[in-house]
């Protein structure tokens, strides 16, 4: 009597588990083929995440300055709902780390050190602060920015440069 009620259990177990996966199967199949029907943030966060894949072929790690972009790429980033942009890079020599700088033509009159913000995240190189300030001065500024870069970031990251 104790053995049928446990294998009786096992079975409800398992029939709950297999509805799981036939509703997950089922939610899925509904997404990709009928995207329509899907809200509209669940079709942004696809992007995003197309977006993200697309990041592993601009970033790469550098022992002393941690996640940094690949010199010398031109990738334009599309998948966020807010925004389409380019990012283009320079190398200053050393051929691992990549900044997003139009190039240097001299000496730089000083250097932008930021996060995302300086770095021009969601708006082409040209609009950013730093490539403005450029603009107008008519002085080289290089542009030594990360996105997610923070005050440590600023001292270390600099330092080698």
């Amino acid at each position: 009597m104790v053995r049928r009620s446990r294998i009786g259990t096992i079975v409800k177990i398992l029939l709950i588990f297999w509805g799981l996966f036939l509703s997950t199967v089922f939610i899925e199949f509904i997404g990709r083929f009928f995207p329509r029907v899907v809200p509209e943030f669940v079709n942004n966060r696809r992007g995003i995440l197309r977006m993200m894949k697309t990041g592993k072929d601009i970033f790469t790690y550098h022992p002393y300055l941690g996640i940094v972009c690949k010199p010398n790429i031109d990738v334009l980033l599309e998948g966020h709902p807010d925004y389409i942009y380019r990012i283009k890079t320079v190398s200053l020599g050393d051929g691992k780390v990549g900044f997003r700088d139009d190039g240097l033509q001299g000496e730089p009159f000083a250097v932008g050190l930021g996060d995302s913000f300086t770095f021009a995240v969601g708006v082409d190189m040209c609009d950013g602060w730093v490539e403005l300030l450029e603009k107008y001065s008519k002085k080289d500024f290089l542009n030594l920015s990360g996105s997610g870069h923070c005050p440590s970031n600023y001292i270390y990251g600099s330092s080698p440069f």
